[in-house]
């Protein structure tokens, strides 16, 4: 099973996916599409592979089960898939708390490229940040630390 880091902003659009049935939001019909690809990934992510986790990065993800503006059945099965994922150990590998990697990059991403880079060799980086794969891939960081940084639309196929 391939190692895998993803970022909040997986976490933010796949429990955006869901929202009540009183709710009157209108959502472009291309953001509901990346919000439920977000949700399908992350869902595959707990159930088929081992995800990559520091300190750091579980509380940030946990943390954005609580802000949901909406918590439904995708909310609960999200969940439920989280707490059975860090209960079963060998559905995670803990990164601890890795050392920051430095680079040109922003610095708001840290947590995800150290735990990517302190993962097994192979490991995908996952994130919604076409920015941060951007600038990962203009620098050596990757192969260096034998890491994959994919965006979103890239992630389905890899998984």
């Amino acid at each position: 099973m391939t190692e895998v880091v993803t970022d909040e902003g997986l976490f933010i659009r796949a429990l955006g996916s869901e929202r009540s049935p009183r709710s009157h939001e209108v959502v472009d019909p291309a953001d509901q599409r990346a919000r439920d690809l977000a949700a399908e990934v992350l869902q595959t992510v707990q159930d088929q592979h081992v995800w990559a986790i520091s300190y750091d990065v579980y509380d940030t993800c946990f943390g954005r089960f609580w802000s949901a503006s909406y918590k439904g059945v995708l909310w609960n099965r999200l969940l439920r898939s989280f707490r059975n994922m860090i209960i079963d150990p060998a559905k995670h590998r803990h990164t601890g708390d890795p050392p920051e990697i430095p680079g040109e990059y922003d610095p708001n991403d840290r947590r995800w490229v150290s735990c990517a880079a302190a993962a097994s060799d192979g490991c995908l980086l996952i994130t919604t940040d076409e920015d941060l794969v951007q600038q990962l891939e203009a620098t050596e960081l990757p192969a260096l630390h034998h890491f994959v940084p994919l965006v979103l639309s890239e992630a389905e196929s890899h998984l």
